[in-house]
């Protein structure tokens, strides 16, 4: 792992980028000797396990559905540790509660059924 002081990343920082993308982490060392370390995102995915928001935006209605059908929740209604209607969504505007008296007064809820 190459390593570059500030000053020198700050200049080249494109040259870093690309190193980071192509040859493998870089590292980066403050004035203080404290460090970064850049890399390619889809290997910090790896070392992390994590997956970046925008990702699920790309999977496709079989892979969203499977992954719902194996969630946890899915288990546990399959299993009847929680009920068959515990997803549905409320007929309620909204729950009952002394801040919100008085505020759907009047207020149709589009989502039921005329």
């Amino acid at each position: 792992m190459r390593s570059w002081n500030v000053a020198d990343a700050a200049e080249t920082l494109a040259k870093v980028v690309e190193l980071a993308l192509t040859s493998g982490p870089q590292r980066v060392v403050s004035r203080e000797r404290r460090a970064v370390v850049m890399l390619d995102e889809r290997e910090y995915q790896r070392l992390t396990g994590r997956v970046p928001a925008g990702a699920v935006r790309g999977f496709s209605g079989k892979e969203l559905f499977d992954i719902m059908q194996n969630s946890p929740i899915a288990a546990a209604i399959r299993d009847g540790d929680l009920p068959e209607d515990f997803l549905e969504r409320s007929e309620k505007v909204s729950r009952d509660c002394e801040c919100c008296a008085g505020r759907t007064e009047g207020v149709r809820n589009v989502d039921a059924a005329d």
